[in-house]
C-alpha cells in the first residue's frame, strides 16, 4: 500500500510536466474565408472607375518553424462585385510568413507575403504579382496537441506591377494541426 501511494504521488508530480510536453505538430492545415475591399481597376479596364468588394476563401498548409515564425502556402479564390461592370473572379496563390510577438492565449502576429492572382477576366490582364503586409491575432482553442487555432488578420495588398491590385483584405481562418507533436 505504501509503495502504491508513493507511486501515485510521483505520478501526480510528473503529470503537469507530461501535459506541458504535449505540443502541437509543426504542420497544420489552414481553411478560411476573406472579405476584400478593392480600390477599383483602371477606368479603361472595366469601362469606368469604382470600387470592388466581395467574399472569398483560402485553403493551404503551414509549418511552425519556431516559437516566433510560421511559414504557409495558400490558395485563394475571390469573387469581387464591381460597381460599374461584371463580377470579377480571382484565383491565386500566396506564400506568407507570420512573425509572432508572443505565443500567449491571444497571440498577436505580423504577416507578410508574396503571391500572384489570375486576373485574365479583367481586360486580359493575366497574372498579377503582389506583396502583402498585415497584422493579426491567433487564439488557440484548447490545451491538447490536437487543439485548433482561430486566426484573424487584416492585410494590405500592393501590386508589384503597374496595374491596380491594391486591396485591403480581412481574413478569418481555422488552423488545424496535423502529424506528430513537435
Amino acid at each position: 500500500m505504501k509503495k502504491l501511494l508513493l507511486m501515485m504521488a510521483a505520478l501526480s508530480l510528473t503529470a503537469p510536466a507530461i501535459a506541458e510536453q504535449e505540443q502541437q505538430s509543426n504542420w497544420y492545415l489552414l481553411a478560411g474565408g476573406n472579405y476584400t475591399w478593392a480600390d477599383g481597376y483602371e477606368p479603361e479596364s472595366l469601362g469606368g472607375g469604382g470600387g470592388e468588394f466581395g467574399f472569398g476563401w483560402a485553403a493551404g498548409s503551414g509549418w511552425i518553424v519556431n516559437d516566433r515564425f510560421n511559414f504557409e502556402l495558400s490558395f485563394t479564390s475571390k469573387r469581387l462585385n464591381a460597381d460599374n461592370a461584371a463580377d470579377i473572379d480571382q484565383y491565386g496563390v500566396e506564400a506568407s510568413g507570420l512573425v509572432f510577438l508572443n505565443r500567449g492565449s491571444m497571440a498577436p502576429y505580423l504577416v507578410f507575403g508574396i503571391g500572384g492572382v489570375d486576373n485574365s477576366r479583367v481586360a486580359s490582364q493575366g497574372l498579377e504579382l503582389f506583396a502583402s503586409l498585415g497584422l493579426g491575432f491567433a487564439r488557440r482553442m484548447g490545451d491538447g496537441a490536437g487543439a485548433a487555432t482561430l486566426r484573424a488578420d487584416a492585410r494590405f495588398i500592393e501590386e508589384l506591377g503597374n496595374r491596380s491590385l491594391n486591396d485591403a483584405v480581412f481574413n478569418l481562418a481555422l488552423q488545424i494541426p496535423v502529424g506528430f507533436p513537435r
